[in-house]
């Protein structure tokens, strides 16, 4: 089953400027374009790749048709499905929390589906995306069916992502609850990769992955795997002191495993026991419902923690053009002129001082 009509993975070549394939218009070099989304020198930093936003990833956005490497079943009772994708010119550029958007067959739904990326492997050129299915008619059902060797249309890489620049030395909290952990898997990897660099040259840097879920865990293994890794390379110093780490955690709201509670419960748990870091030593970076988030926001400014999150919304572009995915904003927009950001393009990771929840 192939979703889509362009060709071997790359860009898209034949489509004139202002044809809209999949609802998504394309100027002549194959990039997607909005002239309400971006104004003319946004879209000539987009085709060069360069910034004027430390803020903002302002990746080169493609479309391309994908070829599927595998998709599985993580998990029935929660329709969660793990899908594999070849795209090497995005596995080399994305960065944790960034997203995709996934075009259906369906000529009548012209907009796509955007999934975080949970997993970029630039050696073997694969995305893995895990998403959740909904509806029968709905596009994510659609998408159950691809099979390995199928293809589907593709817009990437989509987003504002972490910034790890300045982890190093720091203690780092990752919390994702719900499908929010899958977003942050990519963001542990590269952590655990920073760990063993940093004690490798003496260095200190410390993190705390705390996944949260209401009964049934996911993806927990694939979490527990990385600060196996971590502890097999003898850089573990202490658990309770600062050293070279990453342990998971896990909370449950029916205590089947771990802490009964949310993830503030392994929080209150670790100040408790004294295995906890000056705040100006401390950063988290969050993904999950936005009650978690408002907690994890109130609990960080509270304590002057420096606090990332990344915001869950419905979209339809995907590309700032329609603002159907904005959130309240303590400063004014320079799109919009109000109190808003769009979170296709802004986000959806924000510094948590700059959102209201």
């Amino acid at each position: 089953m192939d979703i889509g009509k362009a060709g071997k993975t790359g860009k898209n070549k034949g489509f004139r400027l202002g044809q809209d394939p999949g609802g998504v218009p394309i100027d002549q070099d194959g990039l997607a374009i909005s002239a309400h989304a971006m104004t003319e020198e946004e879209l000539e930093e987009q085709k060069s790749g360069k910034k004027n936003d430390s803020k903002k990833d302002l990746t080169i956005k493609e479309m391309v048709t994908a070829e599927v490497v595998a998709q599985a079943v993580l998990s029935r009772e929660d329709s969660l499905y793990d899908l594999k994708l070849y795209i090497p010119e995005m596995a080399a550029v994305v960065k944790p929390g960034q997203f995709v958007s996934l075009y259906t067959e369906d000529a009548s739904r012209i907009l796509p589906r955007p999934i975080s990326v949970c997993e970029a492997d630039d050696k073997t050129g694969i995305i893995r995306l895990i998403y959740r299915a909904g509806g029968e008619k709905t596009g994510t059902a659609q998408f159950t069916k691809l099979r390995t060797g199928d293809r589907i249309r593709v817009l990437g890489v989509l987003g504002n992502g972490f910034d790890l620049t300045n982890v190093p030395g720091k203690h780092v909290y990752v919390i994702g609850g719900g499908i929010g952990i899958f977003p942050l898997y990519e963001l542990a990897r590269q952590v655990s990769t920073l760990v063993k660099k940093m004690g490798a040259e003496k260095q200190s840097l410390t993190c705390d992955v705390i996944l949260g879920y209401r009964n049934r865990r996911f993806f927990e293994e694939e979490f527990d795997a990385i600060a196996t890794e971590s502890e097999d390379l003898n850089l573990v110093v202490n658990r309770d002191q600062k050293g070279n780490y990453v342990r998971v955690q896990v909370a449950t709201e029916d205590g089947s495993a771990g802490v009964q509670g949310n993830v503030l419960d392994v929080m209150a748990e670790l100040e408790n026991s004294g295995s906890t870091y000056p705040a100006e030593e401390c950063v988290i970076y969050a993904c999950g419902p936005k009650p978690m988030l408002r907690a994890l926001k109130a609990y960080a400014e509270e304590r002057g923690i420096e606090c990332y999150i990344s915001l869950e919304e419905r979209m339809a572009c995907g590309i700032g053009a329609c603002l159907a995915c904005v959130c309240d904003t303590k400063e004014v927009d320079e799109h919009s002129q109000v109190h808003n950001t769009r979170i296709c393009t802004d986000g959806p990771v924000f510094n948590a001082k700059e959102v209201i929840l």
